[in-house]
């Protein structure tokens, strides 16, 4: 299953069991960015992903950078 939007990711990664992977776009990369941060600390690995791949990966009109 895929989850989008950074509200349910980052509630996911504060109280449900981890995710197998998140996929940020790479602009999340360049600043301090919570989704990161949470992920770095409970050990789920993160993808980089283009605009051009997370539009293709999620059905959200316009993505929040955050998988």
């Amino acid at each position: 299953m895929l989850l989008e939007g950074e509200r349910i990711v980052t509630d996911i990664l504060h109280s449900g069991p981890p995710p197998e992977r998140v996929v940020l776009e790479e602009r999340r990369f360049e600043r301090s960015d919570t989704v990161l941060q949470l992920c770095e600390r409970s050990g789920v690995p993160v993808s980089r992903a283009t605009v051009r791949m997370m539009a293709k990966i999620t059905e959200t009109r316009h993505p929040q950078g955050v998988a």
